[in-house]
Order: C-alpha cells, then sequence, then structure tokens
C-alpha cells in the first residue's frame, strides 16, 4: 500500500510540474509513467523472491489493478489536454 502511495505522491509532483512547465511537461509526465511501471515490475519481483506461494495470483490481480490505473490515467491526462 506504501508502495502505491508513494508512487502516486511522486506522479502528482511530476504532472504539476509538467502543467507549469509546458516545454518538459509531455517528458515528466512520460518518465513518470516509466518510473511508476519499471517501479511496479521491480516490486512484483521482489514480492516474488521473499514471498513465493500464491505468487502467480499476485501478479494477476496486481496487473489488473495496475491496467485499470493506467486506463484511469490515460482518460485524466486527455481530458485534462483537452482545456489546454
Amino acid at each position: 500500500m506504501m508502495f502505491n502511495i508513494s508512487l502516486d505522491i511522486l506522479f502528482r509532483t511530476l504532472y504539476k510540474n509538467a502543467l507549469l512547465q509546458k516545454k518538459r511537461g509531455v517528458f515528466l509526465v512520460l518518465l513518470s509513467s516509466v518510473l511508476r511501471l519499471v517501479l511496479s515490475f521491480l516490486f512484483l519481483f521482489l514480492f516474488g523472491l521473499f514471498s513465493p506461494e500464491n505468487y502467480l495470483i499476485f501478479v494477476l490481480n496486481f496487473l489488473i489493478v495496475f491496467l485499470l490505473f493506467v486506463i484511469f490515467e490515460i482518460t485524466i491526462l486527455l481530458s485534462n489536454l483537452q482545456h489546454i
């Protein structure tokens, strides 16, 4: 849970900076998305090392939630970009 909260704080900070700096804004949003993806896969890998039981179920649940979050994020970004 703390992992997701820390990623959310990181994303919100980068997103606010992206809105303030229009030249580097797209790069910052893309960087935050890639960073979140890499850190999520690192979290899955470390969880699999330390807790191998029911790992497949956890990975499937994690990926479903992550996919829903990405879809939600894309819709929010598109709605915010339409105002610019």
